[in-house]
């Protein structure tokens, strides 16, 4: 396993001045991005270095987003880290020089988090940045929208660091916005209805009771998502006049310009069009295959010298066609860069670089567990976010010419004392009803490991892709287990790529993944199964102290092991959804959905299905010990479950976290959660608790739910019986 470091300092404090800036600009007139490449090094644990901490991972310092300059000298993104204490997090904007040299400074507050979905319905939970940072066309200054006291305002920082304003006074939020391209003036995008009318028709409607429709989730809080309508308002902004204004219909013509998607005429199929610089050339990706129509079809991709003519070239090399994710030009207008999802589970990214002339295709990089993504393009340097499993998100340049990468910005470089144990992947493959499919995961040695003992470890699901911190949703926090003497298996789902070809919807792409002949789910666990048989031939897992954790759909694979699978001696889950308790709450057109993958009115001739899926009508042959941590948002579907369970004396303890969605955002409820998942499996699998006296009664409780586990586990084998092979 390798490790990445950075010998560039991370620290971001606000200290630049114009003659720093000026400084800046003489240094990087030299000539395009050079530096140091990043150093590889094997991963282990450093001699007298601190361990991995639930703190040390929720503290983290996150690039939401960046972008670069029109010259390709300087990098703005946006940085967000947690405040435990105070339950919040702080977001700011920092510039960077584009190649190694000063530190980056700060040029302003970037607001309030920014949660998806909020602009209509309720939010999932994942913050997201409103938007990147778009330099105006001079590249003295970047604009970007900023979510302050509940408004979201177009604002304004200039490169130096000297100024940050607010531009527009939008009545309503702003959803998006461009420079015009002479920089005097902002296009922007306001919704319809102003903030101030969004809150009086809520309040009206609410005297007179909520008509129960489409924008309840019942299973969650008792009034409905607000329902933004699409319809929006096209504003512009003045720089000189400092004014905002409707938009004239010269104006609205120039803004639809800028922002169309770009396309390709009479290639209706046409995706990731990238026009060269001159106006003239066209690139773009197309369906490798005609019949493939389907939500993810493999690309193949093809060059014109004009964007008006109908005679294009198509690159015929092997690796030209597969799942591609973005293309550039060269300086030179002479290849084409694209970037591949490729290897098993398509989990490796790779970059190549076509030659449009000679037709040859080149490898630029390609590296397993080094992932690059978000890349932009400059003279011929790819600047991407980069990540490793034991390296946060950073910023790396990429030298197209011969695939060396350079450090540009790494936001956590005291992470790198911490010491972390040795990763290794692993790659297997199942065969589940025909359904062939290859996988993999990371396998994080426990701390101090020794050959020949046996540790206790802990699947965490179900993307094992990046940094490893804590699976989707990050409420299991993978190095810290390791520190923590367990060792980890990081799950990277197996993904039905064949069926994305194919299906047109999102409807059929479900339906055909679960119909009568397949069910998605039980290839799941077999492949997970798989992959801890490849691990426990290591022989230094202990088979009988087994752990799985989930969120989403990994709670999903969590809870269809409790039922259809005796390897797991604990488990954690941040959710349960499939029970027949989600048909009566869910709305009209979510029950129309899942009654066409078969999940029909329970009380008729669906309920084998549903016996054959839900945890629920199965807890009495679970013999697992069960922690739920749920959001409030969603924690009504699970009561079935925790009824169940209850009911049939079965190992539970759940608890729910306020304000949150499905994946829950407040820091201080994401440290109490990676701390009790830490607990729970320390509890059950290592028999470890935690000193700490505010946590007395917690396993006061816990002794009483082992006891009463030990009694559950006596030889009953009317119950045990109940469990057999995976059902189809």
């Amino acid at each position: 396993m390798l490790v990445y470091s950075n010998r560039v300092s991370g620290m971001h404090t606000p200290k630049a001045t114009f003659v720093a800036a000026v400084a800046l600009s003489s240094l990087l007139a030299a000539g395009p991005l050079s530096g140091e490449p990043l150093e590889v090094r094997g991963n282990s644990v450093v001699e007298g270095a601190r361990h991995a901490t639930a703190h040390d991972l929720l503290t983290l310092r996150d690039i939401d987003t960046f972008s670069v300059s029109p010259d390709g000298r300087f990098i703005a993104y946006q940085l967000r880290w947690a405040d435990t204490e105070r339950n919040e997090y702080r977001l700011e904007w920092f510039v960077a020089p584009s190649r190694p040299g000063p530190d980056p400074w700060s040029i302003g507050r970037a607001g309030e988090v920014h949660l998806d979905g909020a602009g209509g319905g309720f939010p999932g939970g994942t913050i997201r940045a409103i938007s990147p940072a778009l330099w105006s066309p001079d590249g003295r200054s970047i604009a970007y929208l900023k979510k302050k006291d509940s408004e979201v305002q177009v604002w304004q920082s200039d490169l130096e660091g000297k100024s940050q304003e607010q531009l527009t006074k939008s009545e309503a939020d702003v959803r998006r916005f461009v420079w015009d391209k002479s920089g005097e003036k902002i296009y922007f995008e306001a919704d319809a209805e102003s903030r101030s009318e969004l809150i009086e028709l809520r309040t009206a409607e609410s005297r007179t009771g909520y008509l129960l429709d489409e924008r309840f989730f019942p299973g969650g809080r008792s009034y409905p998502a607000v329902r933004k309508s699409m319809q929006t308002v096209l504003m512009v902004y003045d720089l000189e006049e400092r004014l905002e204004r409707r938009a004239t219909s010269g104006e609205s013509a120039v803004f639809h310009s800028l922002t169309a998607p770009q396309d390709v005429p009479g290639r209706k199929q046409a995706r990731s069009v990238r026009r060269f610089t001159d106006g003239g050339k066209i690139a773009w990706t197309e369906p490798a295959n005609e019949a493939d129509a389907g939500i993810r079809p493999l690309q193949t991709i093809y060059v014109s010298n004009s964007a008006d003519s109908e005679e294009a070239t198509r690159c015929e090399q092997p690796f030209c066609t597969g799942y591609i994710k973005g293309i550039w030009w060269s300086t030179d207008g002479q290849e084409i860069y694209y970037q591949l999802w490729e290897g098993v589970n398509r989990g490796d990214f790779a970059i190549y670089a076509w030659n449009i002339a000679n037709q040859k295709v080149r490898k630029v990089f390609r590296g397993k567990d080094s992932w690059l993504r978000e890349c932009i393009e400059r003279q011929s340097i790819l600047i991407c976010a980069h990540e490793t499993p034991v390296t946060p998100k950073r910023i790396v340049a990429l030298n197209m010419a011969d695939g060396s990468l350079t450090a540009i910005v790494d936001p956590n470089p005291r992470f790198q004392e911490i010491g972390l144990t040795e990763v290794e992947r692993i790659e297997w493959t199942n065969d589940w009803d025909g359904w062939g499919r290859a996988a993999f995961g990371h396998l994080v040695k426990p701390i101090h490991y020794e050959p020949g003992k046996k540790y206790p470890l802990v699947v965490v699901q179900y993307r094992s892709r990046g940094f490893l911190r804590g699976g989707v949703g990050d409420e299991y926090p993978i190095h810290v287990l390791a520190s923590n003497g367990f060792a980890v298996l990081s799950v990277d789902r197996p993904v039905p790529w064949e069926l994305y070809a194919s299906a047109t919807n999102n409807t059929e792409l479900v339906r055909r993944m679960f119909g009568d002949e397949h069910n998605d789910w039980n290839v799941v666990l077999q492949s997970l199964e798989n992959g801890l048989d490849a691990v426990e031939s290591k022989g230094f897992v202990d088979t009988e102290r087994v752990g799985i954790s989930g969120l989403s759909d990994g709670a999903v694979t969590v809870l269809n092991s409790l039922v259809n699978s005796d390897r797991f001696a604990a488990a954690a889950a941040s959710s349960s959804v499939w029970d027949p308790i989600l048909y009566y709450i869910s709305g009209d057109s979510w029950r129309d959905q899942i009654k066409a993958i078969g999940f029909g009115y329970p009380e008729g001739s669906a309920i084998e299905f549903w016996r054959r899926i839900s945890p629920a009508l199965n807890a009495k042959n679970i013999s697992t010990p069960l922690l739920l941590q749920l959001p409030d948002y969603e924690f009504v579907p699970s009561m079935q479950l925790i009824t169940s369970m209850k009911e049939h004396e079965k190992v539970l303890e759940a608890y729910i976290f306020p304000n949150e969605y499905h994946i829950k955002w407040q820091p201080a409820h994401r440290l109490a959660i990676y701390k009790r998942n830490v607990d729970w499996f320390n509890f059950w699998l290592q028999g470890v608790e935690d000193p700490d006296p505010t946590k007395a009664q917690q396993y006061e409780r816990w002794r009483k739910l082992r006891k009463q586990h030990e009694v559950s586990q006596q030889p009953d084998e009317t119950a045990r019986g109940a469990k057999g092979p995976l059902p189809s």
